[in-house]
Parts: C-alpha cells; sequence; structure tokens
C-alpha cells in the first residue's frame, strides 16, 4: 500500500469503536440512490417487514475490504434477500464524503485511494454518500447495523471477529426476535473466467459454478449453455451441495462466434424447477487483426512507474518486445512521480514471424497494486496497441495485483512494412532493403545500428520526419537497430540485402 492507504488504515485505527447510534435507538429515515440509479427507502423497507443490514464502508479501509471479501454479507444477501426468501435487504454505503465513484470501482487518484474494486461479488445495492453515513452517526469505518422491522437499531462490528454468515444470522435472530425461513431449492450459476480467443469459431471449455443457497440439500440440478436465446448444450450437476457449498458442470469445445452472445442458465433443481431461475453471461474476445507487423505501443503510467513493465510474448512464450525499469521519483518516500510517472510511453515495434500470429500481453507491478494511483481523476493507465494509426488492442487497467496477463489480446497477419505503409506516429522502411532506409516520426530519432555480434556499425543523429539513413556500405545481413526518440525506444530488425 501507497501512502494515501497507510494513512486511511492510521485514520481507522485512530477512531472509536463504537458507533454513536446505541443499540435500541430508533434509525432515522433516508431515501438514497445507488451507483446503477436504483432508489431505496429504508422504511419502505421496513414496513413490508424486511430486516436492513448497512454496512457503511470507506474505499481505503483496510478492516472494511477484510470484511467485504469474507462475503458474509453476500451470501445472506442472495439466501434471504430479493432473490431469495426476500426477508431482508443488505445496503452497502461508501460513508466517506471524500471519495469517488472511481474509487468504488477499485480506480485510485491522489486525493481519494481504494482498496480494489468494491462492486466485485456483490450483487447488494452499492450507495456512494457521505449524507448517509452522517446520518447514521458513523464515528468508524467499517460500521455494521442490523435494523430490525420496528426500526430498532442494533449495531456489530465486524472488525471484531463476525465476519462470517452463522454468526451475523444469530445475531441478527437475537437481536430482532426474527428468525429467517429462507427458500428450498434455491441455487445460482456463474460462468467462468473469460475467454480470449485468436480467430472467430475457436472453441473453449466453459465451466459453470452451482452455489447452493437455499435450506435443502441440492443434489442434482439442470443447466443450460445458450446462444441468444437457443439452448445449445444441457448440463445435469450430481451430488450433494449443502447451503453455500458449489459444484461444477463443464460444457467441453462450445463454438464461440464473434457477435453472438453466451450465457449459462440454471433452470431446474433437485429434480423440479429452480426457486428463481439464474444466469450467468460469458463474455470472451476475439483478437483484432493489426495490418502488418509495425505496431505502437502505448504505455499510461500511474504516478508509481518504478514499479510497473510490461512486455508481448508471440505463440511460444517467447517475449518480443517489453519495457519498464523505470525510474523512481522523488513525490513521497515510495519513489512517486518520476520522470516516467503518469505519462504516455510511446514504443514502436515490428513483430517476428511471416504468418499470422496472437500475441499475449502482460502488465505487471512490483508492489502489486496495478497500476491506479493518478494525479487526476481524469487521468488512465494500461496499454493501447495501434496498428497503421488503427486500435487493435486496449486495456485500461487499476487494480490487479502484481500481474494481469490477456493471451490473444490481438493478432498480426506476418506481413512487415513496406513504401505503401502510413503510420501517423512512426515507420522505417523499406525493410528488407539495398541500404536506403526512411523514416516517418512525429519527432527527431536518433540510430544506433549494430551487427549480431553487438558491434555498433552505424550511428545517426537528429533524423526528422522524411529523413533517411544509408546503410549502403554495410555488408549483406541482419543488424540490429536501436531507435531512440524523446516519448520511447524502438527496437528494429534491419535485413540489408
Amino acid at each position: 500500500m501507497k501512502k494515501t492507504l497507510l494513512l486511511g488504515l492510521f485514520l481507522a485505527a485512530g477512531l472509536s469503536a463504537n458507533a454513536q447510534l446505541d443499540n435500541g435507538d430508533t434509525a432515522p429515515d433516508f431515501t438514497a440512490t445507488d451507483i446503477n440509479g436504483n432508489v431505496h427507502n429504508l422504511y419502505d423497507y421496513l414496513d413490508a417487514g424486511k430486516t436492513v443490514i448497512i454496512d457503511v464502508s470507506a474505499t481505503w479501509c483496510s478492516p472494511c475490504w477484510n470484511f467485504h471479501n469474507s462475503h458474509a454479507l453476500e451470501k445472506l444477501y442472495q439466501a434471504y434477500g430479493p432473490n431469495g426468501s426476500d426477508e431482508i435487504m443488505v445496503l452497502f454505503v461508501e460513508g466517506d464524503p471524500a471519495t469517488t465513484i472511481g474509487n468504488i470501482h477499485g480506480i485510485n487518484d491522489s486525493t481519494a485511494p481504494t482498496q480494489g474494486d468494491w462492486t466485485d461479488g456483490a450483487t447488494y445495492p452499492v450507495i456512494d454518500s457521505g449524507e448517509v453515513g452522517d446520518l447514521l452517526e458513523i464515528t468508524s469505518f467499517p460500521t455494521c447495523y442490523r435494523i430490525c422491522p420496528d426500526g430498532t437499531v442494533f449495531y456489530f462490528d465486524p472488525t471484531l471477529g463476525i465476519l462470517n454468515y452463522d454468526t451475523i444470522v444469530n445475531n441478527v435472530t437475537e437481536a430482532c426476535g426474527v428468525a429467517f425461513t429462507g427458500v428450498e431449492n434455491h441455487a445460482a450459476v456463474y460462468s467462468d473466467a473469460s475467454h480470449d480467443f485468436c480467430v472467430t469459431g475457436e472453441t473453449g471449455d466453459v465451466n459453470a459454478k452451482i452455489t447452493n443457497y437455499g435450506t435443502n440439500a441440492i443434489t442434482s440440478a439442470t443447466v443450460e449453455l445458450r446462444k441468444g436465446e437457443t439452448v445449445v448444450a444441457t448440463q445435469t450437476y450430481e451430488g450433494n451441495l449443502a447451503m453455500f457449498a458449489s459444484g461444477q458442470v463443464t460444457f467441453e469445445d462450445v463454438v464461440f462466434e464473434e457477435g453472438e452472445a453466451y450465457s449459462v442458465h440454471l433452470t431446474g433443481a433437485n429434480g423440479g424447477d429452480a426457486h428463481n431461475a439464474s444466469t450467468d453471461g460469458i463474455d470472451f474476445t476475439v483478437a483484432t487483426e493489426g495490418q502488418n507487423n509495425m505496431v505502437e505501443v502505448v504505455i499510461y503510467t500511474d504516478r508509481y512507474a518504478h514499479e510497473a513493465s510490461w512486455d508481448i510474448k508471440n505463440e511460444a512464450g517467447t517475449i518480443v518486445a517489453e519495457g519498464g525499469g523505470y525510474a523512481e521519483g522523488d513525490g513521497d518516500e515510495f519513489g512517486a512521480d518520476g520522470p516516467q510517472s503518469s505519462k504516455d510511453l510511446h514504443y514502436w515495434v515490428t513483430l517476428p514471424g511471416d504468418s499470422p500470429e496472437c500475441f499475449t500481453v502482460t502488465l505487471y507491478d512490483e508492489w502489486g497494486d496495478g497500476w491506479i494511483y493518478s494525479l487526476t481523476e481524469e487521468e488512465e493507465h494500461g496499454i493501447r496497441i495501434y496498428s497503421s494509426g488503427e486500435l487493435i488492442y486496449e486495456n485500461m487497467v487499476g487494480y490487479f495485483g502484481e500481474e494481469l496477463s490477456i493471451p490473444n489480446a490481438f493478432r498480426t497477419m506476418g506481413v512487415l512494412g513496406t513504401e505503401e505503409v502510413e503510420a501517423d506516429t512512426f515507420a522505417v522502411y523499406p525493410n528488407p532493403t539495398t541500404g536506403v532506409l526512411n523514416f516517418n516520426t512525429q519527432e527527431p530519432v536518433s540510430v544506433t545500428v549494430t551487427d549480431l555480434s553487438g558491434k555498433v556499425v552505424f550511428t545517426a543523429k537528429e533524423i526528422n520526419n522524411g529523413g533517411s539513413v544509408n546503410l549502403g556500405s554495410l555488408q549483406a545481413g541482419m543488424y540490429i537497430a536501436k531507435i531512440n526518440g524523446a516519448s520511447g525506444e524502438r527496437i528494429e530488425k534491419i535485413m540489408v540485402k
């Protein structure tokens, strides 16, 4: 964690461990809109006979993040919320007025940090409202209230070991005198991670996870795989899933067609209809083709660029382009704001290969929190790759840990650049060459040419757009050209005929 997060943890630890609303108080009413635009009124839920659980947290708060990742409230919401027995409502409130919607989604900036994406693994409503926090008289994060149907407030501290579903249910039952009944044959289905394909029509296996949120064991379940509204395959789970246990079925060799929508649907449980037919979409992408093997890689760094690096690998797993090792800065004790921090860094790369091939793009962060720290709220971090000026791959990122690897990120056709290539940023042509190399460039560049042993055989400086160099004095063969400009570096393999 960087300085801002450490400060947040210090503040959390220094505040009172008790909320100002006492057990037995009557909850104040409020109306708030969640981040998806849905309106929630506390007493509408209470008047309907529901118990309401409210988690008031802050995006920078580590104990809040730990409680969130216990998924205790998610289990409660799935089992007894609107999709289950509809006996409770769970509301998550980001109660720090200094934080932003971006922080909730895992994006840091210079004034408001975050522990990660708070919407991940949360199907209950997420509300961004310092006003609600103030109305509930919050004096520390996290603060959790259980509010009985009669409006009576009871406080529990999730940082004191109350991190599991059973404890919360027992606590609510004792405080409110309400025993949740739940429903039978209630489960949900989730598809596995996204699929990244090189070309349309490729096949892949789809794993569908089934989680039991009902009060009885699930010994069988029916799951359909659909393309649009058409059922293309059906699998039956058989086993014994207790409440909150999970099982899996696999659809093998699914053909994914670009432009189609695929999903998994749980339609039956224990030989009958499921309580709530569950569905989940399947994410997949097909690599975008570049016009030739000459690409421009643009890296958008965060404030801690010295922790960042990246590479591109071919189908054999060989690194064919990479960058990183940026300098530290003196913006804080962690090395923020170095010379390459919060910058757009341009690299021009000629990828090897003379046949169509897909490439894997991997981003790294040495600290392990991704590229998340911005000078402004509008700043973005990640990577874009262009071929002949057209965007063929984009991944703007936030928190991703130490490594984020995307297979089949883009595809090249095995065609080298020629005189006809119009690159609006950089191009060297023709290649192979009889000696003369022409440059398209938006900035002056220098070039150093070495033979394969590493011996320097040619240098030139201040080459402007439309300029050229003559390598006609060199013997025929392969050479390495290192080309440097103010915004980036490019390595070219040059064939002299």
